[in-house]
């Protein structure tokens, strides 16, 4: 065959097979760009869904949890502790009940006893008033009898501060004492003068609350 004659044959094989004047064929090239298409999108949906979850969600977790426990502990705890602070353990009323003094002289070595009863108002805002009468029945019943007046405070929690005044005679001391559940007790120490003669004392106040 002649080189004119070859040379149109293989041309026509060439068309015939998809051939490119680089070697490569229509087929491979297809394959090659839909390939690369394929991993720039993989590439692109990874990274921005990656991101985008993790940022969102770290971000939301962390605020809400630390915002919500910081503000219930701190209004449970201050509402609380107010509120029991202000109780009122007693009971208004009429306190009746009775009073022992006994007084002594050191020089003489003479005692006696002053016996008798007691009566005071509690009102509901703590204000306690009354008074109390005794009598001496042994040395000391030259001193006739004893009226005092009781006034005094209760504080919500039932501790009592209150005076004992028997004016114009010498007895004047200060008392101290509770109410528990419906029973006033109060307490007292203390020394007189009358003339030469110096008395020493103690005594005590019982009442309980009238039905």
């Amino acid at each position: 065959m002649n080189p004119l004659a070859r040379f149109s044959v293989l041309g026509a094989l060439s068309l015939a097979l998809g051939v490119g004047c680089d070697g490569k064929s229509d087929d491979d090239t297809e394959a090659g760009t839909t390939a690369t298409t394929e991993e720039a999108d993989s590439d692109t949906d990874s990274d921005t869904d990656s991101d985008t979850d993790s940022d969102t969600d770290s971000d939301t977790d962390s605020d809400t949890d630390s915002d919500t426990d910081a503000d219930t502990d701190a209004d449970t705890d201050a509402d609380t502790d107010a509120d029991t602070d202000a109780d009122i353990t007693y009971v208004a009323g009429t306190y009746s009940g009775s009073i022992l003094i006994t007084a002594s002289e050191a020089s003489s070595g003479m005692s006696d006893d002053c016996v008798g009863t007691a009566t005071m108002e509690l009102t509901s805002s703590g204000n306690l008033d009354g008074s109390a009468t005794c009598a001496f029945s042994g040395p000391f019943s030259e001193f006739g009898t004893t009226v005092a007046d009781i006034d005094g405070t209760v504080t919500p929690t039932g501790a009592v501060t209150a005076t004992l005044d028997a004016s114009p005679a010498p007895l004047s001391t200060s008392m101290g004492g509770t109410i528990i559940a419906d029973v006033l007790a109060l307490d007292f120490e203390d020394t007189l003068t009358d003339g030469s003669i110096t008395i020493d004392y103690f005594g005590e106040i019982t009442a309980t609350l009238e039905e």
